[in-house]
């Protein structure tokens, strides 16, 4: 009886063993993919730490479809739109008029409504914060 017992008591341990390790596969970036949707409309732009206001002239919206877009003020129209997905950077992309996509990388912060970009490629301006408008 005892030697009957054995083989199941390596099986049901086991089976739990394989159980516990098919744990879900969490994205460690959903986080910041649900807190960049809405409207950002900036606030301050420079080189960090030496920032300056900015006055903005519409905002960015960031969709869950992977788009933002770029709502003008003045013309009360979105005028541009890009892709943009996250992981350790945002990647903000651009197709041109010739068909060249153009990739920018940031590092992000969201921070008491804000958000924090510095931007990992050469620009006059390195560093932008923006405002959660919505």
């Amino acid at each position: 009886m005892k030697h009957l017992n054995y083989p199941f008591f390596i099986f049901a341990f086991i089976l739990f063993v394989a159980l516990s390790c098919d744990r879900d596969k969490t994205d460690p970036f959903d986080s910041a993919k649900k807190s960049i949707l809405g409207k950002w409309e900036i606030i301050e732009l420079g080189n960090w730490p030496l920032m300056n206001p900015c006055p903005a002239n519409g905002y960015n919206e960031y969709l869950p479809d992977n788009t933002v877009r770029f709502f003008d003020y003045e013309s009360e129209q979105v005028t541009s739109q890009m892709r943009y997905w996250i992981d350790s950077l945002l990647h903000e992309s651009i197709t041109r008029e010739d068909g060249f996509e153009l990739i920018l990388d940031y590092r992000y912060e969201f921070y008491e409504n804000k958000l924090r970009l510095d931007s990992k490629s050469f620009m006059i301006y390195n560093t932008s914060i923006y405002k959660r408008i919505n």
